[in-house]
């Protein structure tokens, strides 16, 4: 938000979203302590965590050329 102009397009809020669904299952699983919550770590460790460094070092690349495009 703070590297586009404090505006939210479609994917990132389609991010967000998403962030938002996975940590609502964590709380459930956390809350019923299912045998699947060592399911959702895994995934998180290996979607979530990785997709939240692409997205912010996409946007960090973006910003920098943006603005080095209107300096």
């Amino acid at each position: 938000i703070f590297f586009t102009g404090y505006n939210i397009s479609r994917k990132e809020g389609l991010v967000f979203v998403i962030y938002y669904m996975s940590y609502l299952s964590f709380l459930f699983l956390k809350a019923s302590t299912v045998a699947s919550m060592q399911l959702l770590t895994k995934m998180a460790i290996a979607f979530i965590f990785p997709l939240t460094i692409i997205v912010l070092v996409t946007l960090l690349f973006r910003a920098l050329q943006h603005h080095r495009k209107n300096a």
